[in-house]
């Protein structure tokens, strides 16, 4: 449900406490090892880049930071349920060079 409603906001409003609040969530639920929850949140909230991908570039950055240490800190678990290719397709899609040009190409390099 959160992952949904976050795809209808428009990416300017979608702030660092945004970000921030998205990911004291995930951390919560893996501190508490609720699995089947944290599994749906890291799919529709931290692997959804539709949601991130129009917002602005520091909130862009911060993502792609977090999913970078979530991936390092659970290398085999995200492997299993995801797989590198998906990862890498998504990335892609969303922050690749063939996208829109509203984003500088010097953002997409950095990201």
């Amino acid at each position: 449900i959160i992952g949904a409603l976050l795809q209808k906001v428009s990416g300017p409003v979608l702030d660092m406490s945004t970000l921030m609040a998205s990911q004291i969530l995930m951390e919560q639920v893996a501190s508490e090892g609720s699995g089947l929850l944290l599994h749906l949140l890291y799919q529709h909230l931290l692997f959804d880049f539709h949601i991130w991908s129009n917002s602005d570039f520091a909130v862009r950055l911060g993502h792609i930071q977090y999913l970078a240490n979530v991936v390092k800190d659970h290398k085999q678990r995200i492997r299993k349920k995801y797989g590198v290719q998906y990862i890498l397709d998504s990335i892609r899609t969303y922050y690749g060079t063939s996208r829109e040009k509203t984003t500088a190409t010097d953002d997409i390099k950095t990201v």
